[in-house]
């Protein structure tokens, strides 16, 4: 029986992508046979999915100062604690003096992120740039120190190949999946209500904006201006996720302020909130000019939210034909797609339909299974080692 570590210290924490693939990443590797014995290192209990009870399941509450600490310091202490023979880590960094293989399980490449971020300014804390300052000089060898690269799209997987290097053989594409709390609305009463709650009743496309400059928000809302000339005048664009220092949203909404009584922004949303934009928007729009898989597009779909997308990256994989791609520079064809969804029930309902269908070809399943074979390679590559030693010191 092996001992296998798993890093679950976004959960509970407002890393919300990290902390679903954790949460989910646990509670399917629970459902799965096998012999392993797993210690779940967290930094609260009360949303880790499963019973501390379950068997070959230990659950370790750890501190958490800072994200270097835990990294190059706390986990290399505990996997000599516990004796653990695998490291599971979601992230782009890894613990550089691990003692046991890590297996990396990679959503994005970090780089495309800092150097969007560098180009607009975006980082203005001494902080965030100390971060990413670390994160360039950690990655590359990150990939190197990963026994195993799970990639989360076919798209991050060429990448790795192409622009870092790294072997082939050493990588495994795998796709991730959304939540079980993404799924339609019960009813078309349901969603009336829900747009009575977030726009006074009124039809809306949705979009986020957390700060983040892949989001391309300066697209969707010149988009956005562009469409209304040509779509119901009383139509709005929700922008959520917006933090409550929003100098750049503002700025960007001054240079589209003909829009600027059609625009609802949201501050931090909820699961249950997010949920619910989804499901009442008439389409989600995100002209993202970067994405290692694409969540929101895929939990759009899942709500039966039309999506109109960026044709970039690994959209396309996720999307495939269930949505509207167009180039993220593409401003005019972005207000073009939303005139068409917008003002053509038959356009809403066949992209509708055929994201729903696309968004059950997910599953987290197949992710836990790819990163349980991953763990029996690496052993067993261990077991072939340790018998060929063997074997060389009996002949000597």
């Amino acid at each position: 029986m092996a001992r296998i570590g798993i890093d679950a210290t976004a959960i509970g924490a407002m890393h919300k992508g990290a902390a679903r693939d954790q949460k989910n990443i646990i509670w399917s590797l629970s459902l799965l046979t096998g012999a392993h014995e797993y210690f779940v290192f967290h930094r609260t209990s009360d949303a880790i999915p499963i019973s501390s009870e379950q068997d070959r399941w230990h659950f370790i509450r750890v501190s958490f100062p800072l994200a270097f600490i835990w990294e190059q310091i706390q986990i290399p202490l505990l996997i000599r604690k516990y004796r653990l023979d695998v490291f599971h880590k979601t992230s782009d960094r890894m613990p550089i003096f691990a003692s046991a293989p890590v297996i990396m399980s990679l959503a994005e490449i970090p780089i495309y992120r800092l150097e969007l971020n560098k180009k607009l300014g975006l980082h203005d804390q001494w902080y965030q740039g100390l971060s990413e300052f670390w994160t360039r000089f950690v990655f590359p060898y990150s990939l190197w120190k990963a026994k195993v690269i799970i990639a989360f799209s076919e798209f991050t997987k060429r990448d790795l190949i192409d622009k870092f290097q790294v072997p082939a053989e050493k990588i495994k594409a795998a796709y991730l999946a959304h939540d079980p709390i993404f799924k339609p609305a019960s009813s078309e009463l349901v969603c009336a209500d829900i747009r009575r709650r977030v726009t006074g009743g009124h039809r809306y496309l949705l979009h986020f904006s957390t700060g983040d400059a892949r989001e391309n928000t300066t697209t969707a809302l010149e988009a956005f201006q562009l469409a209304k000339r040509e779509i119901d005048e009383s139509v709005k664009l929700v922008i959520a996720g917006v933090k409550p220092k929003r100098e750049y949203l503002d700025r960007l909404l001054e240079k589209t302020r003909t829009i600027k009584d059609s625009i609802v922004c949201l501050n931090f949303v909820p699961d249950e909130q997010l949920v619910e934009l989804y499901q009442g928007a008439d389409a989600y729009l995100d002209p993202s000019l970067y994405e290692g898989f694409g969540y929101q597009p895929l939990e759009a779909m899942a709500c039966g939210a039309p999506v109109i997308a960026s044709q970039v990256t690994a959209i396309p994989e996720v999307v495939g034909d269930a949505g509207i791609l167009i180039s993220p520079a593409d401003v005019s064809g972005f207000a073009r797609a939303i005139i068409t969804v917008m003002t053509n029930a038959q356009v809403r309902d066949e992209l509708r339909r055929k994201g729903l269908m696309q968004a059950t070809h997910y599953s987290w399943r197949q992710m836990a299974q790819t990163i349980l074979e991953s763990i029996d390679e690496i052993l067993g590559e261990r077991e072939s080692a340790s018998a060929c030693a063997e074997q060389f010191h009996g002949q000597s």
